[in-house]
């Protein structure tokens, strides 16, 4: 049984799961990586959104990738 504090089992939701474990492995990938936690002093608040909003604009294109991807599959029923 997967259990974090606070919540439910998390074996009954598996997509919660999942997105824990992914998040703890990068975790781990980022501290092997850059050595540090995100709790790491050297970065300012401005500079942290600026990194969030990069991401997020990363995430924005993917998503139109993939949306792409769909319009022009058989598979899909958009």
């Amino acid at each position: 049984m997967t259990t974090i504090k606070g919540f439910k089992n998390l074996d009954d939701d598996p997509i919660v799961a999942t997105v824990m474990k992914r998040m703890s492995d990068r975790s781990a990938e980022g501290i092997k990586k850059y050595g540090e936690t995100m709790m790491r002093s050297d970065i300012d608040t401005i500079a942290w959104i600026d990194h969030a909003i990069e991401e997020l604009l990363d995430g924005a294109i993917y998503l139109e990738r993939v949306k792409h991807d769909l319009k022009n599959s058989k598979f899909c029923k958009c």
